[in-house]
């Protein structure tokens, strides 16, 4: 039977790598042509010509890094790409960020379409080249291990995943209903400590990993495991563990049915992500709301991929559609306000929130409320990846940033093949990495930062935890 960890850790052939990057190179150049083509043209026929693009990269690159997590990286860049060129490629009024329409001109679109283009070929370039940074030549990898020896690892991610997630509820005010919306009547923990999220998010997938192991991972143990996502989501959270909850339950079908990558249903997991979609959208309305009647029937009587904005139809893509606002206002500090490019400044404001919360130390404002033109708020929420990464340095950042961190996510899978005593570390690393792009991709790339160092001092623990086994077992000698 296939197991779901060797879904998540299959990977192309070297040779796959390397044609991977011959079809980037081609598809660059092409970008760069589309660029400068759709320069003096206007919303219609150019942007349908984009849209070609866009759905061939999407499915060569799919096919050929085969890898899910990949995909769910890639996917999260490319809806909101293939959405604003269907939204352009009709010739009449239909927008795609939920604010300011007059900022939304054809020169400001053909730059974010532009700069998507070379985010998802630096998407999956950076996936090819890590590959063949690989001195192993193993395209799936089975680890075989005693869970016995892993009782003690499973119990404490059990504690902490349900103590983080319980120490979180309470945090958020509990769980939203009529009478409490998500982000108000929050309670205090005594200090300001701001990973529960991801604490939740990598010890409920260690637990994922091990219980998946086992010969005995039944729909109960799968509920269990689930649990602390499932909390976390009737509090009010979507971005760290609605679509997570979703992939888990496929891998695991994937897994029952002994479904490998190279024949992935294609249609199941179209219905899955348009299912994930409608659920993602109507807990939208149901967070801030409460009374779940009431918000179902809201959520129907709204269209659900065309909204009307004050009397202006916008294309419905949920979150997609205030990070998309984000690169709008950002092309207009640039080119209409006449502020210069940040050239890593934000980036290198990662340093000084990097630091935990409840020491108290100055932190500076976040980029993400930094989104007014002309005294009108373009976007409300987090910082999308690209608008970031073309903040700091254009074109240039569009294509590297997501090229940095997907060849990232491919050195650290290339250690999940190592035979090592860390591998299960590496490969819940992996894991937690590529689950983490929705808050990661949509929200601010700082999410991986802070997810890295939380890493980091889990490898610190567990050398420390070994040297001192060691030490005790050679004086016991």
């Amino acid at each position: 039977m296939t197991k779901p960890h060797m879904l998540v850790l299959s990977r192309q052939t070297k040779d796959d790598a390397r044609k991977a990057i011959v079809f980037n190179l081609f598809a660059f150049l092409t970008a760069i042509a589309w660029m400068i083509w759709a320069e003096d043209k206007q919303r219609g026929y150019c942007y349908a010509v984009s849209l070609v693009f866009l759905i061939a990269h999407a499915l060569y690159a799919n096919l050929n890094a085969k890898n899910l997590l990949f995909s769910f990286r890639y996917s999260l860049v490319s809806i909101l790409a293939i959405g604003t060129t269907i939204a352009w490629s009709y010739a009449g009024e239909l927008y795609i960020a939920p604010f300011g329409m007059e900022y939304q001109t054809h020169s400001a679109t053909a730059t974010l379409v532009s700069a998507s283009m070379f985010a998802l070929i630096g998407i999956h370039l950076g996936w090819s080249v890590g590959r063949l940074f690989s001195g192993n030549n193993e395209n799936i990898v089975d680890l075989k291990i005693n869970l016995v020896n892993y009782k003690g690892i499973i119990l404490l991610s059990f504690v902490i995943a349900y103590f983080a997630v319980a120490l979180y509820i309470y945090r958020e005010g509990g769980f939203v209903s009529a009478d409490k919306a998500y982000g108000f009547d929050r309670n205090s923990i005594g200090v300001q400590f701001g990973i529960f999220n991801q604490l939740i998010l990598y010890f409920v997938l260690l637990l994922f990993l091990l219980m998946s192991m086992g010969s005995r991972f039944t729909v109960l143990t799968l509920i269990i495991v689930l649990g602390p996502f499932i909390l976390a989501i009737l509090s009010g959270n979507r971005a760290d563990f609605l679509m997570q909850t979703g992939l888990l339950i496929f891998f695991y079908y994937m897994s029952r049915v002994n479904l490998t990558v190279d024949r992935l249903p294609i249609i199941r997991l179209a219905v899955l992500a348009i299912s994930m979609f409608y659920i993602t959208s109507f807990i939208s309305v149901w967070r801030n709301n409460g009374n779940l009647i009431e918000s179902l029937n809201i959520f129907l009587e709204s269209s659900v991929f065309l909204k009307d904005r004050g009397g202006i139809p916008t294309l419905s893509l949920s979150t997609g559609n205030q990070m998309l606002g984000g690169f709008y206002a950002v092309y207009s500090k640039i080119y209409l306000l006449g502020e210069e490019f940040l050239f890593g400044k934000s980036y290198l404001e990662y340093l000084l929130i990097l630091p935990p919360a409840f020491l108290g130390l100055q932190r500076p404002p976040d980029r993400a409320w930094d989104m007014e033109i002309n005294g009108l708020l373009m976007q409300q929420g987090g910082i999308y990846e690209l608008v970031e990464a073309y903040w700091n340095f254009g074109m240039v950042g569009a294509f590297c940033v997501p090229f940095v961190i997907t060849f990232g996510m491919a050195m650290i899978l290339n250690r999940c093949y190592i035979k090592s005593r860390f591998q299960i570390f590496y490969v819940s690393a992996f894991l937690v990495i590529g689950m983490n792009a929705p808050r990661g991709v949509w929200y601010q790339n700082f999410s991986y930062v802070r997810l890295l160092s939380i890493l980091l001092v889990i490898m610190l623990v567990i050398l420390i935890y070994g040297a001192a086994a060691r030490s005790l077992k050679s004086v016991s000698h």
